[in-house]
């Protein structure tokens, strides 16, 4: 991948067409063409769907369009019009709304614990006095 990064939109040109992104280059165009995981992972010399999926966020946190859904068996594309833009865009923000809100529930444990060490060494120091 080039080193080199350059924001979104220099120069009025997608930074997809500016950078070199594997993967990306490799994505049939529209959601109907869409490519499933283990077959991109095969086109792109990955072993496994993980490696692939971990290139894919590297990619995508470079500034690369890369667009997946889990309808109909799921799968990765690049996008051809707005509509599926927001289309991935709604559904990935949804899901990472929604593990938010999974963890809170955890997270809340998680200060309490924390909350309940702190006294309980607040109280060890105060007796060793």
């Amino acid at each position: 991948m080039n080193t080199k990064q350059k924001p979104a939109g220099e120069g009025g040109q997608n930074v997809c067409s500016i950078m070199k992104f594997p993967v990306y280059d490799m994505l049939p165009v529209g959601m109907a063409n869409k490519i499933p995981g283990k077959k991109l992972a095969s086109l792109c010399g990955y072993k496994t769907t993980r490696e692939l999926q971990q290139a894919i966020s590297i990619e995508r946190l470079a500034g690369a369009y890369i667009c997946s859904t889990s309808q109909n068996g799921g799968g990765y594309f690049k996008h051809t019009s707005y509509a599926e833009l927001k289309h991935y865009v709604t559904n990935s923000r949804n899901r990472a709304l929604n593990t938010l809100k999974a963890l809170s529930p955890a997270y809340k444990e998680l200060k309490r614990i924390e909350a309940e060490n702190e006294a309980g060494e607040a109280d060890q120091s105060n007796s060793t006095r």
